[in-house]
């Protein structure tokens, strides 16, 4: 059966653009890292979330991605904390790494990209 989380994290995924690198794969790229904040909503039609069990969910599999240690995820418009939620917002505040030409850009680094399979991991149930 497929998660409740599947659809919200491939939706942050996919806005954040950590997808979008991973075809780069053991190639060394120059980048230069940028604060970036979005905003999702999550809605349950036929599931429904705690506020703290999906923020836990979306840190855990960001960090499996290589988020960097300043990725804040908070929560917002959750009634009672401790009980699942049909709708749930949440904003995130995480460094993505945007792509340059040259290391000599102030803050480039040399970097490369590593496969992250989730599939399995049960971070995705």
């Amino acid at each position: 059966m497929a998660s409740r989380y599947v659809p919200v994290v491939f939706k942050i995924i996919l806005v954040v653009g950590v997808v979008s690198c991973a075809a780069a794969q053991n190639r060394r790229e120059v980048g230069v890292w940028e604060a970036r904040q979005q905003r999702f909503e999550y809605v349950g039609f036929t599931n429904r979330s705690s506020c703290g069990g999906l923020k836990y969910k979306i840190e855990e599999v960001l960090r499996a991605l290589g988020a960097r240690p300043d990725l804040i995820v908070r929560t917002n418009a959750c009634g009672d904390t401790g009980r699942p939620q049909q709708r749930i917002l949440l904003d995130l505040t995480m460094s993505v790494l945007r792509p340059t030409l040259e290391l000599t850009t102030v803050g480039a680094e040399s970097v490369y990209w590593k496969r992250v399979n989730l599939v399995g991991s049960g971070l995705l149930d």
